[in-house]
C-alpha cells in the first residue's frame, strides 16, 4: 500500500513530467527560446524561414513561403524548394547573407533564425549586346559582347599601346542610348552596369594633341600645346554668343607617350595630329564630331577659324606608327580651343554639354539651358557634398541638372564625373598656388596690353573691384568671358577662377 506521503510525491513526478512536455509543445507554437522546468534546460527552438525569389527583367516576386523549427546544432538539407518554377532555372542560394551554397549541400543550424532564399530567373531572358568604341587599339577588356536582361554587367578596361590607365581621360557607358556613366576612376579600371535593360555602348576617350600642335592665343598668335599654362588667355568660340570667345584653361595634363596617332589632312593643307577621341565641328552632322568614330569621312567639311567661320574640308585621315607625346587641355566654360585654326574640342562631356543643345549657323546654342534649370553651387554642394567651386565653374556643372530633366544623362554618371575630376593625379598640372596654399587666378581686361601677365593674378577668394574702361566714349559694361554676365565699373566680384573682363561699346 502506498502511503499518503508515497501518492504525494508520484503526483508530483508526473506534474513535473506533464509540464515538461507542456513547454516543449510551447517552444513551437510560440516559437520562445529556452525555458527552465525543475533545473532541466529545454532546448531553444527557431523559426527558419524560406524565400522564394523570381529575378526576371530587374524585379523579385515572393514565390512562396514555409517553415520549419529546428534546434541549434541540426542538420538543414537544402533542397529543391517544393514549388512549381518550371518556367524559371535557379539562380543562387543564399543562406543568412552567404550566396556560395547548391542543391545539395548542407548547414548547421545556427544559434539563430535561418534565412534561405532561392533567387530564379526566367530560362528565357533577352540578351543585350555589348559593343566597345572610340582609340580601341589602345586598350583592352575583360566583359562579353552580350550581357543578360536583368544582370549586371562588369569590365576591367586596360590601357594598351603605350598608355597607362591614368591616360584615360573618360569612359562613357550608353545603355539604351542614355548616358549611365561618364567619367573614368583609373584606381579600378572598371565598368559596372546595374539591372541591364537594353543594349550598351562603352566608349574609351584619350582626348589629346600631338606635340607641337599650336594652339591659338586671344590676340591671334600661337603657341604650341606643349606650353600651355593656366596663365595662358585661349580664343575660343562662345556658344552663347555665337562669336569669338577667350577663356583660360581648366584643366592641364602633363605629358604621355603613344606608340601611334591619327593625322588628319585638310584641303588648305593644313594637318592635325592627336590622340583618341579628339573632336571637330562637322558642318554636315551640325555638331562636334569624334574623329576616330568613323562618322568623318574624307571630303566632309570641318570649321575653321582662323578669320571668322568658315569651311576646309578633309582629304585624308591615317594612323601614323610613330613614337609621339601628347598633351591634354581643356578650357573653361566651353571646352573647345582653336588647334591649327580648326575649332576642336576634348570635351570630357561633349554629348551632355554641348551637342544636345543644338546649334545655329553661327554655332550658338539653340537648345541653351534655362536660368531656372540651372544647378546653383550650393545645390550642388547639398546633393553631392563638397565640390571645388573652381570646377564647379569651369565645368559648367550648373547645365547638368537641366541634362538629367532631358534625359541626356543620369545622376549617378554626373556623380562619376564629379569624383573623376576632382582627383589630384600627378598627371595634373596644378594651378599656381600662393604661400598659404590658395590659388592664383588671372582677372585682366581687354585694356590690358597682356592679359596673360602674372602681374593680373589674384588671390582665389578676394574681391576684385570691376575698373573703369580706358575710353568712355560709347562704353555700355564689361563682359566677363568666364560667367557670361555683364559689369559695370565698381561691382564687386569674388575671384573664384580667371576672369577675362570684354569692354563692350554701342
Amino acid at each position: 500500500m502506498y502511503s499518503k506521503r508515497k501518492i504525494i510525491c508520484l503526483f508530483l513526478v508526473i506534474l513535473s513530467v506533464f509540464s515538461f512536455n507542456l513547454m516543449n509543445v510551447n517552444a513551437y507554437m510560440t516559437k520562445t527560446s529556452a525555458s527552465v522546468v525543475n533545473n532541466f534546460s529545454v532546448a531553444s527552438f527557431y523559426k527558419n524561414t524560406y524565400t522564394y525569389n523570381l529575378n526576371n527583367n530587374g524585379s523579385v516576386t515572393k514565390l512562396g513561403e514555409k517553415e520549419e523549427f529546428k534546434i541549434a546544432g541540426d542538420t538543414v538539407n537544402i533542397d529543391n524548394p517544393d514549388i512549381d518554377v518550371s518556367s524559371y532555372v535557379l539562380d543562387s542560394i543564399t543562406i543568412n547573407g552567404n550566396g556560395s551554397y547548391s542543391i545539395g549541400d548542407t548547414y548547421t543550424q545556427p544559434a539563430s533564425n535561418l534565412n534561405i532564399v532561392y533567387t530564379y530567373k526566367s530560362k528565357n531572358l533577352k540578351k543585350y549586346t555589348v559593343t566597345y568604341t572610340g582609340e580601341t587599339a589602345n586598350y583592352s577588356y575583360t566583359g562579353a559582347t552580350t550581357v543578360e536582361e536583368g544582370s549586371t554587367y562588369t569590365s576591367v578596361i586596360t590601357a594598351t599601346g603605350g598608355y597607362t590607365e591614368s591616360q584615360i581621360d573618360t569612359v562613357t557607358v550608353r545603355m539604351n542610348g542614355n548616358v549611365v556613366q561618364n567619367a573614368w576612376d583609373s584606381s579600378t579600371s572598371t565598368v559596372t552596369v546595374t539591372n541591364v535593360s537594353g543594349d550598351i555602348e562603352i566608349n574609351v576617350t584619350t582626348n589629346c594633341l600631338v606635340e607641337g600642335t599650336r594652339i591659338m592665343l586671344w590676340d591671334g598668335s600661337y603657341k604650341n600645346v606643349e606650353d600651355i599654362t593656366y596663365n595662358d588667355l585661349l580664343k575660343v568660340w562662345n556658344h552663347e554668343t555665337g562669336i569669338y570667345g577667350y577663356e583660360y584653361p581648366a584643366w592641364i595634363e602633363k605629358a604621355g607617350k603613344v606608340s601611334q596617332y591619327t593625322k588628319v589632312t585638310f584641303s588648305d593643307g593644313t594637318e592635325l595630329k592627336i590622340v583618341g577621341d579628339h573632336r571637330l565641328f562637322s558642318k554636315r552632322l551640325n555638331k562636334y564630331v569624334n574623329i576616330n568614330s568613323g562618322k568623318l569621312k574624307n571630303g566632309d567639311e570641318v570649321v575653321s577659324l582662323k578669320n571668322g567661320i568658315s569651311y576646309v574640308s578633309i582629304v585624308n585621315i591615317e594612323t601614323v606608327k610613330e613614337t609621339a607625346n601628347y598633351y591634354h587641355v581643356i578650357t573653361t566654360r566651353y571646352f573647345n580651343m582653336i588647334a591649327e585654326g580648326l575649332l576642336t574640342t576634348y570635351e570630357i562631356n561633349n554629348e551632355i554639354s554641348s551637342n544636345y543643345k543644338e546649334f545655329d549657323n553661327d554655332l550658338k546654342w539653340v537648345n541653351y539651358t534655362p536660368e531656372d534649370k540651372k544647378m546653383s553651387y550650393e545645390e550642388v554642394l547639398n546633393t553631392f557634398g563638397y565640390v571645388d567651386k573652381y570646377l564647379y565653374k569651369a565645368m559648367k556643372i550648373e547645365d547638368f541638372k537641366y541634362a538629367i530633366e532631358q534625359g541626356f544623362i543620369t545622376q549617378e554618371a554626373l556623380e562619376s564625373i564629379i569624383k573623376t575630376y576632382m582627383r589630384q593625379d600627378g598627371y595634373k598640372v596644378i594651378p599656381p598656388k600662393d604661400n598659404n596654399g590658395k590659388y592664383l587666378w588671372i582677372v585682366a581686361t581687354s585694356d590690358d596690353n597682356d592679359p596673360s601677365d602674372i602681374s593680373h593674378q589674384m588671390v582665389e577668394d578676394s574681391e576684385y573691384i570691376v575698373p573703369e574702361p580706358k575710353d568712355n566714349n560709347n562704353f555700355k559694361y564689361w563682359y566677363n568671358h568666364s560667367d557670361n554676365k555683364q559689369y559695370q565699373p565698381g561691382d564687386k566680384i569674388i575671384v573664384d577662377s580667371s576672369m577675362y573682363l570684354e569692354a563692350i561699346y554701342e
